[in-house]
């Protein structure tokens, strides 16, 4: 059944469905030219999934039965947000957008770091669009949210770094002063973990997500923040600053990766080890 993110002006609860947005009413009887009798699966963004019977059609709107409510179990168990500097090059931002949402990434934070050389991020709606046709390709039950860009610092000074998202969200961004290993003394999960990419880096991602991110058949559920520099890497003031601030600076191996590559590597690594691959 294909499969597609409400807008704002339609409504689905546990018995019917209401589409009113223009883009889905297209989409439904231009496009796709769905008659009644169809099936089709919508999801509101908060994790579940409807599957709905499609009875009625008009220009102004569509009405459809809800079959089933269930939670879509395709999100990885922990929050893995991306926070990864602007690339020069636009199309290779948008192919990470479009793959990491197919990986599981739940969201996306644009960095400027020292050696950023671009500074502003794409048309919001195409990127927005980019991220919804992925999750929905996908069978994602979230669409990533996406913040808008913001200094690599911030990561570690702010407290109130939040992600212009959804209003439905129930997701923001916010990284506040501490960060820190994956388990507490009592074996619970910390709120999240920030690590680095970095060259020459001791220990190696892999080994660091064995050690930290599953403990005793536990796995770690709250906040992985994985930071990606941009082409030309972070600056040794960066690198400082982030063990200064306790984030977990890592190696990927001997080989040298494209930036949009790294991003790629790390969380296909992330859900190997949490069993999601």
């Amino acid at each position: 059944m294909h499969r597609f993110f409400v807008s704002r002006s339609d409504h689905v609860d546990e018995a019917q469905a209401l589409i009113c947005s223009d883009e889905l009413i297209h989409q439904f009887t231009k496009v796709l030219r769905f008659a009644r009798g169809e099936k089709v699966v919508l999801l509101e963004g908060s994790g579940f999934e409807f599957v709905v019977v499609l009875q009625e059609f008009s220009v102004k709107k569509i009405l459809g039965k809800v079959l089933s409510k269930k939670f879509c179990e395709t999100e990885l168990p922990l929050r893995l947000v991306i926070a990864q500097a602007i690339l020069k090059n636009m199309e290779r931002m948008e192919w990470l957008l479009q793959k990491g949402t197919e990986l599981g990434v739940s969201a996306f934070a644009p960095l400027l770091t020292d050696r950023t050389e671009r500074k502003v991020l794409g048309k919001e709606e195409r990127l927005q669009r980019i991220l919804k046709e992925a999750a929905e390709q996908s069978g994602r039950g979230k669409v990533p949210e996406l913040s808008g860009a913001k200094r690599f610092e911030k990561i570690f000074f702010s407290a109130d770094w939040r992600v212009a998202a959804d209003a439905r969200s129930e997701h923001a961004l916010d990284f506040g002063d501490e960060v820190g290993g994956a388990m507490s003394a009592g074996g619970q999960a910390s709120e999240h973990i920030v690590v680095v990419p970095h060259p020459g880096a001791e220990q190696k991602f892999s080994e660091f997500c064995k050690q930290n991110l599953v403990k005793n058949s536990e796995k770690f559920s709250g906040e992985l923040v994985i930071c990606v520099g941009p082409e030309g890497g972070f600056t040794d003031r960066e690198i400082e600053i982030a063990k200064a601030k306790g984030a977990h600076v890592v190696s990927l191996g001997p080989r040298i990766l494209r930036a949009e590559t790294v991003a790629l590597a790390m969380t296909t690594i992330v859900a190997e080890v949490l069993g999601e691959m």
